[in-house]
């Protein structure tokens, strides 16, 4: 997954002066299959958050760094729960949360996503998973995602998704 930026819902997000939230949510353009925005929240007394354009980004590992300052940070427009865009067919809506099917049953729920930073398509979907075999991280690629509704449903069984490598992205902290 080198060249690929994860983004995991709860992640620390600072302004270039001082941490300003949490990561709450992505928002994905379902025509490009892209990344376009962050939705970072301050907390209780700002539940809706704020989003967070991806140009914004300067660096994501631990905590997510923005170019901007809180007060900078505070003038971006307020993230609604729900818009739709004209057309679009919600074949990647994502909510956090969303339950993960295997072609042979439910394996777990989606806990971020990964992105290519040049382009920001979704390059993987994030996973904690392990009912049978022990909790591990992965990253599913998004080619093995047959669609997306109540749930997210891959085209992998459960064997195959048990084979595939962990990822260390601090799912379980």
């Amino acid at each position: 997954m080198s060249g690929t930026t994860a983004f995991v819902i709860g992640t620390p997000v600072g302004c270039s002066d001082r941490e300003c939230g949490k990561l709450q949510g992505l928002v994905i353009d379902p025509v490009a299959k892209s990344l376009t925005h962050l939705i970072v929240e301050r907390g209780y007394l700002d539940p809706m958050g704020h989003l967070v354009p991806l140009d914004l980004v300067e660096s994501a590992t631990d905590q997510i760094h923005l170019r901007c300052t809180i007060m900078e940070f505070e003038t971006l427009q307020d993230a609604e729960e729900t818009q739709f865009l004209p057309g679009a067919s919600g074949e990647y809506v994502y909510e956090q949360s969303h339950q993960v099917h295997a072609a042979d049953g439910t394996i777990g729920r989606i806990q971020g996503l990964v992105v290519d930073p040049t382009d920001y398509r979704v390059t993987h979907i994030l996973l904690e998973e392990g009912h049978l075999w022990g909790e591990k991280e992965v990253a599913i690629p998004i080619s093995a995602v047959t669609s997306v509704g109540v749930g997210i449903q891959l085209n992998f069984t459960k064997d195959e998704i048990r084979d595939l490598p962990s990822v260390d992205i601090g799912l379980g902290e």
